[in-house]
């Protein structure tokens, strides 16, 4: 089944004066889907609704897909009190306390890749490219 979402905006053009670039112009849309592949964007209210699932945008700005591009699931301390960063020697001994600290933090690996990743959803990232450190 298709998809029409109605009422959103697409960015058309750029608010200019002189040099600056102050903002962008938009126009309202429908635009139809089916599963992952826009089938059509049309101007707003031309799009028939017979036998789509219809969702109102809400005037909202439509927008590509957020990508994380770097994190480290494995470094995150969300949902952990903050402490200082302790001063190392050498590259080896940061690493060394880093992995120690981690290792017994308040709360899992498990409990903190999901504490960032529900904060980086619901900051509208949909894709994730993540880093984790091995450890000997």
């Amino acid at each position: 089944m298709e998809t029409l979402l109605k009422n959103v905006r697409v960015e058309t053009n750029y608010l200019t004066a002189g040099n600056y670039t102050y903002g962008t112009e938009t126009k309202n849309v429908d635009i139809t889907f089916n599963q992952e592949t826009i089938t059509s964007i049309l101007a707003a209210g031309t799009t028939p609704a017979k036998n789509k699932q219809v969702i109102d945008g809400k005037n909202a700005l439509f927008l590509p897909q957020l990508r994380e591009m770097h994190c480290h699931f494995d470094k995150s301390k969300l949902g952990i009190p903050w402490t200082p960063i302790e001063p190392a020697a050498t590259i080896v001994e940061r690493f060394t306390r880093e992995y120690d600290y981690l290792e017994s933090a308040p709360l899992s690996f498990d409990e903190r890749m999901k504490n960032l990743l529900d904060l980086e959803l619901l900051h509208g990232a949909t894709h994730f490219r993540s880093h984790i450190d091995v450890h000997p």
